[in-house]
């Protein structure tokens, strides 16, 4: 979502889930695994056409994020690397804390 491969976490977690991603050029499936600084993230080669069009739909609807400042992404490639973890970073979904509990 913060490289704006995809417009929700939602998205995001189903092109993980579907081996659409690579970490390190090697395909992944856990939507949770965890990034280090330096990991390189990108796009399975046989999905970049997908993923494009993803790109360019969000693009239409006015769904691209700021630029993220712990990511360098290299949108011709559709490669993105990990300069650093980040101490916090927001999403803009709200979470009803009382239906946690």
């Amino acid at each position: 979502v913060r490289i704006n491969f995809c417009s929700t976490i939602f998205t995001a977690r189903q092109l993980i889930a579907h081996q659409k991603i690579c970490v390190n050029f090697h395909v992944v499936d856990i939507p949770g695994a965890t990034l280090g600084a330096g990991d390189i993230l990108s796009v399975s080669p046989s999905h970049l056409d997908y993923v494009r069009s993803l790109i360019r739909l969000n693009q239409q609807n006015n769904r691209i994020f700021p630029k993220a400042s712990h990511l360098e992404v290299n949108y011709k490639t559709l490669n993105a690397v990990l300069l650093y973890e980040p101490s916090q970073i927001h999403f803009p979904y709200k979470i009803e804390l009382d239906l946690l509990f």
